[in-house]
């Protein structure tokens, strides 16, 4: 389950925090308040296409980190092991992107490749 979602510079936005409880939660509001936005930022997360117009004007980098709540025993565990990724309570997730295009994925603090967040990705969550 998504715990929580930090964004910098992405877009239109200059910094958000959000953090989901368990259950059902909803992004409402007016045209124009950045839903849409925050639902990119997940996809950048998940492994979706990093370019550099999605950086704040005035900005170099833009950054989106996500924390997941810790897996049950017996799956993304052992994709997380699999993948030769560092295991931690929560699995983090953050990913920058740069004007210079030199694009970076972490997982649990550790460099990883965009297909072993692709991978990872697609047992976190669905959008």
């Amino acid at each position: 389950m998504l715990v929580e979602l930090s964004i910098i510079n992405f877009a239109l936005i200059e910094r958000l925090e959000l953090s989901f409880g368990p259950g059902f939660n909803v992004l409402t509001g007016e045209t124009g308040a950045g839903k849409s936005i925050i639902v990119g930022a997940v996809g950048l997360i998940l492994g979706g296409r990093a370019a550099s117009d999605l950086i704040r004007d005035g900005y170099d980098e833009a950054e989106v980190t996500a924390v997941f709540s810790a897996p049950e025993p017996g799956g993304l565990d052992v994709t997380i092991e699999e993948l030769g990724l560092p295991m931690e309570e929560n699995i983090f997730i953050r990913r920058v992107i740069s004007r210079t295009g030199r694009n970076r994925v972490y997982i649990n603090g550790a460099p990883a490749a965009l297909n072993q967040l692709a991978r990872l990705s697609q047992m976190l969550i669905s959008v």
